[in-house]
């Protein structure tokens, strides 16, 4: 169940009306994730800086379980990054993503924890 989270300074209309479907189809495709799983919150109008200016830009945080091994990132952030910069009209270099890989005990939805889920689903 990955969870994404994307923190901007660009006010909400900015930002088009299909980069939250669209971001997890990428992240999606390249995990090999279902669509149906995933959890994006998008905060928009921040108030942030990077590198001491406020000129617009964008965080990512990609938490999930598996995924994000030192193997994965490099093609996860070209992808992210890539789609971002299109989508958000942002150069590259202010694009952050932070990577979290979660332990199935750590998240839940349905009342019940990921590991509860992928034991029962064995069942």
């Amino acid at each position: 169940m990955p969870i994404l989270r994307v923190v901007t300074n660009l006010t909400a209309r900015q930002v088009p009306v299909d980069f939250e479907t669209g971001l997890p189809r990428v992240i999606g495709a390249v995990m090999n994730k279902e669509i149906g799983k995933f959890w994006l919150e998008l905060v928009t109008d921040a108030r942030m800086t990077l590198g001491g200016t406020r000129d617009p830009a964008a965080f990512i945080t990609v938490r999930s379980i598996g995924c994000v091994s030192a193997l994965e990132t490099p093609n996860l952030t070209a992808k992210i990054t890539g789609f971002c910069a299109e989508k958000l009209k942002l150069p590259n270099d202010r694009i952050g993503i932070h990577y979290f890989d979660l332990e199935p005990h750590c998240i839940a939805r349905a009342g019940l924890t990921m590991k509860e889920q992928f034991e029962k689903s064995k069942q």
